[in-house]
């Protein structure tokens, strides 16, 4: 079997449940061993890096035909940057670091790094791997921690208010004396929670402050508003509460 998308090596996916993923895992290591032997195969790309990330989800180690490969793939990431390649490229370093095939000191992998926390402008997904990258070279007081933990508070403090209406977690608030501010925190806790990195009640007071109580409420009013205009066009449109049998005769006597 060979594949030929990242889409086709997602799909796959369903085959972890058959045998803890054992099988899975062997498929994308001969997918890895077919691109090694390709012109391009020592060139990073998107369909890598699918694979890759993949791999790394399962925490098996590769045979030792791939872990060469993967040696010289991390060299070729590293060179060329996340790019446009996203989660995917992400994972894939955070992998071959704790498979050893990256040293904390190689000066490539340090820059990189440092260019990932200060330039790099990252989606939610991409701070995961990287904060895990963070910790494992780096001290809670240095300026790499420093930066990152500040970054992802802005980054959630700038889209609290829409997370908190998105997830529902106030979605029966109508008016501001019913604001529990426990649910808000606890939801950012959570949130702080899914990074390697640590946060303190300083950062969850922070990120708390920006989330817009009056907007939430504009917006559960509106809701309800809009299931209310729906409910009663539904009844405009000729619900009726008749049974089925009853909906029959009734046909008939019109008829």
């Amino acid at each position: 079997m060979y594949l030929r998308t990242p889409e086709s090596i997602s799909n796959l996916k369903s085959l972890i449940a058959s045998d803890n993923g054992t099988y899975y895992f062997d498929l994308l290591e001969s997918q890895l061993l077919n691109l090694s032997k390709e012109k391009n195969g020592c060139k990073i790309d998107e369909y890598k890096l699918r694979i890759l990330s993949c791999a790394s989800s399962l925490s098996m180690t590769p045979n030792a035909s791939v872990v060469d490969y993967l040696r010289i793939l991390v060299k070729s990431a590293l060179r060329s940057g996340p790019n446009s390649f996203g989660i995917d490229y992400f994972e894939f370093v955070r992998w071959a670091y704790a498979l050893g095939l990256i040293s904390a000191d190689d000066p490539t992998f340090k820059n990189q790094l440092r260019d990932w926390v200060f330039e790099y402008k990252k989606d939610m997904s991409e701070f995961i791997p990287i904060s895990k990258l963070v910790v494992a070279i780096d001290i809670p007081t240095s300026s790499l921690t420093i930066k990152l933990k500040e970054q992802y508070v802005n980054y959630l403090s700038e889209g609290i208010t829409g997370d908190v209406i998105e997830a529902g977690i106030l979605d029966s608030v109508y008016d501001a004396d019913d604001y529990d501010y426990s649910a808000i925190s606890e939801y950012v806790e959570s949130r702080f929670a899914e990074l390697a990195i640590a946060f303190d009640e300083v950062d969850t007071e922070l990120v708390c402050g920006n989330c817009d109580v009056d907007e939430i409420i504009q917006s559960n009013t509106d809701s309800a508003k809009h299931d209310d205009l729906q409910y009663e066009a539904y009844k405009d449109e000729g619900y009726s509460t008749l049974s089925v049998s009853d909906a029959i005769d009734d046909l008939f006597d019109r008829s």
